[in-house]
């Protein structure tokens, strides 16, 4: 998957920096049964359709619902600030009504959707302020999507839709940490609103956890992750217009290593 590949590339960019390594970081995997709402429209390939008329319910008509998958991310603290990957990957197939047309599939057909989201985030944060029990840090990043969806008719009439559309987001990020020994709680939030190529769109990505450290090297972790995706744009030359939320509570474990907090960090402020 090219989303690992990239993720390992960035771990890697960042012990190649010359960064010097504060002694803290950790790596996890967990489990994400993630549930996919609101909907996509899409023109037809002669063009014309008002798309606000043609929005497709991907709940209602195409039947998507709640889907399993892994998650995984890793941080790492450096004198520099903190470096923050993860990867997160949605995919489902279901069989639904179509209420409205759907590119050039006609309304009331029965169709089978084949659906495949995939999410790499990588960010940089650098303490605001920071003490032994909490730390506000801004910073920026980028979060990468893949978005396939594949429609394709089930009855006698042969019509199929293909959606792919691949959007590099720069993001503003802001996290927050409380950290009580063994339990610490966290909150990753992004937002981005910007036209970027053949692209329009709004994106906010928020994710709060729970982490138990007390087993020694290894960690337990519980989490809600929520993304809205707001984008509009034209794909193989046909025009598409989605709202989508992909939201869900997540649990896995990991290993983290180092120190309870890093000192010599690019702290502005100290309290």
């Amino acid at each position: 998957m090219n989303a690992l590949r990239i993720g390992s590339v960035l771990l890697a960019a960042c012990l190649l920096a010359g960064c010097e390594l504060v002694p803290r970081g950790d790596a996890r995997i967990g489990w994400f049964p993630g549930k996919l709402s609101g909907d996509i429209a899409l023109d037809s390939s002669a063009g014309g359709l008002n798309l606000d008329l043609v929005r497709t319910d991907v709940n209602d008509d195409l039947g998507l619902s709640r889907s399993g998958a892994a998650t995984m991310g890793a941080d790492l603290d450096t004198e520099l600030g903190r470096v923050s990957v993860s990867y997160l990957r949605y995919s489902d197939n279901a069989t639904g009504s179509l209420s409205r047309a759907f590119g050039d599939i006609p309304p009331g057909t029965n169709v089978e959707t084949t659906i495949d989201i995939d999410n790499l985030k990588a960010f940089w944060t650098f303490d605001l302020l920071a003490n032994d029990t909490f730390r506000v840090s801004p910073g920026v990043g980028v979060d990468l999507f893949w978005f396939d969806a594949t429609v394709r008719s089930i009855t006698a009439l042969s019509a199929y839709e293909n959606l792919e559309v691949d959007v590099p987001m720069p993001m503003l990020f802001l996290e927050g940490e409380v950290d009580l020994g063994a339990v610490k709680a966290e909150i990753e939030a992004g937002w981005m609103s910007l036209d970027v190529g053949e692209f329009d769109g709004n994106f906010v990505d928020l994710d709060a956890r729970v982490r138990y450290t007390g087993l020694s090297a290894l960690e337990l972790f519980g989490g809600y992750r929520w993304i809205a995706l707001d984008v509009d744009g034209k794909a193989d030359n046909q025009r598409f217009d989605a709202n989508l939320d992909l939201s869900g509570f997540y649990f896995g474990g990991g290993v983290h290593f180092g120190a309870a907090r890093r000192e010599g960090s690019a702290t502005l402020a100290r309290m």
